[in-house]
C-alpha cells in the first residue's frame, strides 16, 4: 500500500499557501513563482516551444518523462504550453504523452489546495487543473492513465505511483519506447538520496535516444557524475531566480530507437463496448476508423439499458498486477471524463449521463472470504469503499463510493459522433495481411486498412483467420438475460431500503426510460447456449435471485417484465484476450461479464501497441491477457 505525502502549509509574502513535504523537509514549488520556475527549468531548458511546434506540425507523439509528480504543476505548465502552440494548428493529430512517477502521492484535498494558487491565472490552466482534480487516482501502485482533451488537444498522462526506478524499469522493458525530454524534479539529492540512484540513471539511459534532452533544478555533483556515467553530456546553466546553477543534458551518444509506427486507417470489427472504446482510443490519436458490425451498435452483450461498474478488489499489495482492480480504476475515470465531454459539448440533451457515480452497495458473499478477511482487505482502500451498515452475521456489504452506472446507448452515441469514426454495417467473414496492409472481406466487399482490431465477442471465433496463419481461441459462451419493469414504487423502495445500485449474485439498479422510473435486475447465467430469445424461466430465475438477496423488496408475482438476452464470451482464467495476432492485426475480446470494466483499459493497451507508445500496464499483466498465453493453447473442450 502506498503512503500519501504528509504536507504542511506556509504562507508566502503574498499570502499564497506553499506546500512543504514533511518527509523531505522541502518545498514543492518556489515561493516566488512556482509556475515561472517550471517554465524556466523544464520547458525552456528543454527547448520545448520549438520542439512542440515541430511535433505538432508533423503529427508526432512527443514523450516527456518526469521524476516527482508532486502537485502536478510541471504537468499543467506543459499542457498550457502544448495548447498555446496547438491551438493555431487546429487540424493536427499530434499527441503529448507525459509520463511521471510519484512514490508519495498527495491526497486529493492537498492537491486541490496546492493547485488553487494557479487555477485563476488563465482559463486554460484552470481547465487542465480541474480535469486533473476530477480524475486524480487513488493511492494505488502502478500506472494510472488519464486523457486530457480540452481545447481540441490530446494529452496522455501516465502517472506511475510507486518507486521511480521500479516504474521506469518497467517502462524500459519495452525497447521501442523513447523519451524526448526528461524533467528530473525529485526533491534535492541531499534530502532524497534514494531517488537519485544508479538504477534511476540506468533507466534514463535505456529510455533515451540521441535527440533526448534533460533538465533539472539541481547542479549537484552526484547528478552530474551520474549523467556522465551513462554517456550523457551535462551542462551547467544559470538557475532560476536566486539559484546560481542548474543542469541540462543531451544524449547524442546513445543508440537510436526505431521510428514509431504511422497508422492512418484502422478497421475495428465489432460494436460492443470493446469495439466502441477501441475505435475511440484510436480516433483520439488521429486515426480514421471504420467501425463495422453485422448488427447495429450494442446489439450484443453490451446493449443492456444500464451497465454496472463496480470493482472486484484484491489485496492491495497485488493491485498493480490485478486486472479487475486496474480496469475498474481506469474505466471509472474514463467514463467520468466522457461524461464531462458529453456535457461540455451539449450532447446530453437527448441522452442520460454516460456515467452516474451513484455508488454501488456490494452484497459480498461470505463464502468467498470471511468477514474478517473482507474487512481487512477493504479498509486498505479508503478512497474507494466504505464498510456498510447492512452487515449481519450472515451478510457483509460494502459501499463502493466511486462505482456507479453506465448508460451504454449514451456512450455509443457520444463515441459514434467522433469525426474520425465511421460506422458501417457489414459482416466480415475473413481477414488477412498482404504487403503490410490488412484485408478484411465481407461477402460483397473487401476493406483495406493499415491495421485491424477484432472486437466481435463470440462472433470473433467465426472469422476466417487462416490468412494470418492462426486461429482465434474458442471461448465459453454464456447466455445472460436481464429483466426490468416500470414501477416507481419498487424503484423508490430499492433506493430507500438498499441503494440505487446493488450488486449481489447478480445486480439491480434504477434507471429512467421515457420519464418513467424502472428497475433492472439479473442476469441469468447459462453455459454453452447461443439462444438469445427471451424466456419466462429466466425472468423467474432473475426474480427469485433478486428477492432472495434483497428480501425487503416486494415484487408482485404477476407484474409484466421486459428483458433482453445476449451471449457473453468468457475465457477459463476470466481475463480478456487482448494483444497482437499478426504484424498489423490485433484482438480485443472475451470480456465475459466485465466488459464495461475491462474494455476501456484494453482499448488503451491496443492503441499503445499499435502506436509504439509506453504501455499503461506492466509486462506481467500484459502476458496475462495475451492471446498467446499458455492457458489459451489447449482447446476448451479438453479441460
Amino acid at each position: 500500500m502506498l503512503t500519501n505525502a504528509t504536507v504542511s502549509w506556509q504562507q508566502d509574502a503574498s499570502g499564497k499557501l506553499i506546500p512543504i513535504a514533511n518527509e523531505f523537509d522541502d518545498i514543492y514549488f518556489a515561493q516566488t513563482s512556482g509556475l515561472n520556475e517550471s517554465d524556466y527549468v523544464f520547458l525552456q531548458a528543454n527547448h520545448l516551444p520549438s520542439r512542440f511546434k515541430h511535433a505538432i506540425c508533423h503529427h508526432h507523439t512527443f514523450v516527456i518523462a518526469e521524476t516527482g509528480f508532486g502537485t502536478g504543476l510541471n504537468f499543467l505548465a506543459t499542457c498550457r504550453l502544448w495548447h498555446s502552440i496547438a491551438k493555431n494548428m487546429p487540424k493536427h493529430h499530434a499527441t503529448l504523452q507525459f509520463i511521471s512517477t510519484e512514490k508519495f502521492p498527495l491526497t486529493l484535498n492537498d492537491l486541490q489546495t496546492a493547485l488553487s494558487a494557479w487555477q485563476k491565472i488563465d482559463d486554460c490552466l484552470d481547465s487542465f487543473a480541474q480535469a486533473l482534480i476530477a480524475t486524480y487516482p487513488p493511492p494505488l501502485a502502478g500506472c494510472h492513465r488519464r486523457h486530457f482533451t480540452a481545447y481540441g488537444t490530446h494529452i496522455i498522462l501516465d502517472l506511475w505511483q510507486g518507486d521511480a526506478a521500479d516504474s521506469l524499469s518497467t517502462l524500459a522493458q519495452h525497447p521501442s519506447i523513447g523519451v524526448d525530454a526528461w524533467f528530473l524534479d525529485g526533491f534535492a539529492p541531499s534530502k532524497n538520496s534514494d531517488l537519485w540512484s544508479a538504477a534511476l540513471f540506468d533507466c534514463i539511459y535505456k529510455l533515451s535516444k540521441p535527440t533526448t534532452t534533460l533538465a533539472t533544478f539541481t547542479a549537484a555533483g552526484v547528478v552530474r557524475r551520474a549523467l556522465l556515467a551513462i554517456g550523457a553530456t551535462p551542462q551547467k546553466i544559470k538557475g532560476f531566480g536566486h539559484k546560481r546553477e542548474m543542469l541540462t543534458a543531451t544524449f547524442d551518444k546513445i543508440p537510436p530507437k526505431p521510428d514509431a509506427p504511422s497508422t492512418k486507417r484502422a478497421l475495428v470489427i465489432g460494436t460492443g463496448i470493446a469495439g466502441l472504446t477501441t475505435a475511440y482510443s484510436l480516433a483520439k490519436r488521429g486515426t480514421h476508423v471504420t467501425l463495422i458490425d453485422k448488427q447495429a451498435p450494442l446489439a450484443g452483450a453490451s446493449g443492456n439499458p444500464r451497465a454496472l461498474l463496480s470493482p472486484k478488489l484484491t489485496a492491495i499489495s497485488h493491485a498493480h498486477e490485478h486486472f479487475p482492480t486496474l480496469g475498474f480504476v481506469y474505466s471509472q475515470a474514463f467514463y467520468k471524463a466522457l461524461t464531462h465531454e458529453q456535457i461540455r459539448d451539449s450532447k446530453a440533451d437527448n441522452h442520460p449521463a454516460i456515467f452516474s457515480e451513484t455508488g454501488v452497495l456490494d452484497w459480498l458473499l461470505p463464502r468467498q472470504k470471511s468477514q474478517e478477511k473482507l474487512t481487512a482487505q477493504l479498509t486498505d482502500y479508503p478512497s474507494l469503499v466504505k464498510i456498510d451498515h447492512h452487515n449481519t452475521p450472515d451478510t457483509f456489504t460494502a459501499l463502493f463510493t466511486s462505482a456507479g452506472l453506465v448508460a451504454p446507448a449514451a456512450l455509443a452515441a457520444h463515441i459514434l459522433q467522433h469525426p474520425r469514426i465511421h460506422w458501417q454495417q457489414d459482416e466480415i467473414v475473413a481477414i488477412s495481411e498482404e504487403d503490410g496492409q490488412v484485408l478484411a472481406s465481407s461477402r460483397t466487399h473487401t476493406y483495406h486498412s493499415d491495421c485491424a482490431v477484432i472486437c466481435a465477442g463470440v462472433d470473433s471465433e467465426h472469422l476466417d483467420t487462416t490468412g494470418l496463419g492462426r486461429t482465434l481461441y474458442g471461448t465459453r459462451h454464456i447466455r445472460g438475460q436481464v429483466s426490468w419493469l416500470t414501477d416507481s414504487q419498487l424503484a423508490e423502495q430499492l433506493c430507500r431500503d438498499y441503494h440505487p445500485a446493488v450488486k449481489y449474485d447478480g445486480y439491480a439498479c434504477t434507471f429512467s426510460e421515457q420519464q418513467k422510473l424502472c428497475v433492472l435486475f439479473g442476469a441469468s447465467f447459462i453455459r454453452n447456449s447461443d439462444d438469445c430469445s427471451i424466456t419466462e424461466s429466466d425472468h423467474r430465475f432473475n426474480v427469485d435471485k433478486l428477492t432472495h438477496a434483497l428480501p425487503k423488496l416486494h415484487l408482485s408475482a404477476d407484474i409484466p417484465l421486459a428483458g433482453r438476452a445476449s451471449i457473453r464470451s468468457q475465457t477459463p482464467d476470466y481475463h480478456p484476450i487482448t494483444g497482437r495476432l499478426s504484424p498489423n492485426v490485433y484482438v480485443n475480446t472475451a470480456m465475459g461479464s466485465k466488459g464495461f470494466s475491462f474494455a476501456p483499459l484494453c482499448a488503451e493497451i491496443i492503441a499503445s501497441l499499435i502506436y509504439g507508445e509506453a504501455l499503461p500496464i506492466c509486462p506481467t499483466l500484459l502476458a496475462k491477457i495475451s492471446p498467446d498465453r499458455a492457458r489459451l493453447q489447449q482447446p476448451l473442450d479438453n479441460r
